[in-house]
């Protein structure tokens, strides 16, 4: 959080960024990285980081290795995801394989993301880690993060912690 806010601060002293959002992103990806490959492997971090035009609806972002974010397009939710392209931050060769991803967002458009929490469940004395579950919830619920986090735990006990995070468009 330290690191994410000091380059968001260098750069919230100009009026505008100076380069592209695509190139913004790999500029944050690559000095997030370099600082966790500092640790030799022994501090790992997931993150998904995007950038959204809020004019356009453009959205640029990438994930290592974080839990995939949801969709909720016409009351039908989708991972943005469907393959694991890169590793968590701070692991040996990562930096090679950057992808920034680039998708349109509609008017309407709610934007969910989680921690593991949201599926890490025990479940009749066991961890079940059921991603798609979350995607029932997330059409069930609207998008609506009360009501996700009740009918999360409507299912079983959270054995980890869990942040929720969500963006509409409008």
């Amino acid at each position: 959080g330290v690191t994410l806010h000091s380059i968001f601060s260098r750069n919230s002293k100009r009026s505008r960024i100076p380069t592209k959002p695509g190139q913004y992103l790999s500029m944050v990806y690559h000095e997030l990285n370099h600082i966790f490959s500092l640790f030799d492997s022994s501090m790992l971090m997931s993150a998904a980081c995007g950038l959204i035009h809020a004019q356009t609806g453009t959205m640029y972002y990438f994930n290592c290795e974080h839990p995939w974010s949801v969709l909720l397009r016409n009351n039908t939710a989708t991972f943005i995801e469907n393959e694991l392209t890169m590793r968590k931050l701070g692991m040996p060769m990562q930096a090679e394989r950057l992808l920034v991803r680039r998708m349109q967002l509609n008017p309407g458009d709610t934007l969910v993301m989680g921690s593991d929490g949201r599926d890490d469940l025990e479940i009749a004395a066991q961890i079940d880690s059921d991603e798609t579950r979350f995607l029932e919830i997330v059409e069930r619920s609207g998008g609506r993060l009360p009501q996700i986090v009740q009918m999360i735990d409507s299912y079983g006990r959270r054995t980890d912690d869990l942040s929720l995070m969500r963006i509409q468009v409008n």
